[in-house]
């Protein structure tokens, strides 16, 4: 099946060097560049694309928010996030918007391609240089001696999307402090260091 891919990245040198690499490497029907995520969407629902590719930072629109979108409009379509953030909470967070595939800037060309060919093949793929991350991902849960409650355990699932103090305590109508309350017991609950770690758990535990 020939694919239809909007590559999305305001770095249009580095975008129009990717749409050259896949139009050699897969049977493509179709690669519309866009540099922002909100082209990324009109051009999805114009040409009814299968797939795409975009950077985090950009313009209008970032890649995280443009793939929860393309996601809630459909879910068959593949997206792949190609990014220099290489921290677990940007990882966290494309995962939690419904992100295929995460993969860096600096990663080779064949990590590209086979990242392309596993989402084709309805497989979620994480580069190698992050994949340590979340390798507990399909291994069973960790036992939890001390679960958190299931509020906590919403709030956690915000945490890992990147949203902010501010913007949890109006998602729930509740305080900042109250959020900051809910983080802290999580910490203690689960011996936890830090939000990173909390960010960890999540993946590890599969609430993300």
């Amino acid at each position: 099946m020939k694919v239809k891919l909007i590559i999305a990245d305001d770095h249009l040198l580095f975008a129009h060097g990717l749409k050259e690499l896949l139009a050699k490497s897969f049977p493509i029907e179709m690669i519309t560049v866009v540099n922002n995520g909100k082209e990324a969407i009109e051009a999805c629902l114009k040409n009814k694309a299968d797939c795409v590719i975009m950077d985090v930072d950009m313009p209008l629109m970032d890649g995280i928010y443009a793939c929860r979108e393309l996601k809630r409009m459909s879910s068959n379509i593949k997206v792949i996030i190609l990014t220099m953030h290489s921290d677990l909470i940007s990882l966290s967070t494309a995962w939690s918007a419904g992100a295929d595939a995460y993969l860096l800037k600096g990663n080779d060309v064949d990590e590209v391609l086979n990242a392309f060919d596993a989402v084709m093949k309805n497989k979620r793929y994480v580069c190698d240089a992050l994949s340590h991350l979340i390798d507990n991902r399909d291994k069973p849960n960790q036992k939890i001696e001390a679960p958190i409650s299931t509020r906590e355990t919403d709030v956690l699932k915000l945490i890992c999307q990147g949203l902010t103090n501010e913007v949890i305590a109006k998602i729930y109508s509740i305080s900042c402090r109250t959020v900051d309350t809910h983080r802290n017991n999580m910490l203690i609950k689960l011996k936890l260091p830090n939000t990173a770690a909390l960010v960890r758990f999540a993946i590890e535990n599969k609430l993300v």
